[in-house]
């Protein structure tokens, strides 16, 4: 289970200008171990996230793409794929045009992957 992130203390009610509110930030990951933890944590899986976009947006064929990002999101053992969002965001993040309804999509017989 993942731990909250803590919340960073409120600056006071004065305009905080951008180097200050750096040094608060930086302040608080190096009293807080827990805290810089779970940023570095945050860090590592959005950067993550971003080299398999980069890396199905290098992919030509829509239907490699299509099987790449359904490989990625696979569960343990690779039999289920829980899909976060809507198909046209997942079209989007895919580069894949939505060119017919779901009403309308049939699917081709099952292959393995």
């Amino acid at each position: 289970m993942r731990k909250p992130i803590a919340a960073m203390p409120s600056p006071p009610r004065s305009r905080v200008s951008g180097s200050n509110q750096k040094d608060i930030v930086i302040n608080a990951l190096r009293t807080d171990p827990a805290l810089a933890e779970a940023f570095m944590a945050r860090l590592a899986r959005q950067l993550q996230e971003l080299r398999a976009r980069m890396e199905l947006r290098n992919i030509r064929s829509a239907r490699d793409r299509v099987l790449q990002y359904l490989r990625l999101r696979a569960g343990i053992g690779g039999r289920s794929i829980a899909l976060d969002g809507e198909l046209q965001n997942i079209a989007a993040e895919t580069g894949v045009p939505v060119r017919c309804s779901i009403g309308h999509w049939q699917p081709s017989k099952p292959r393995d992957i």
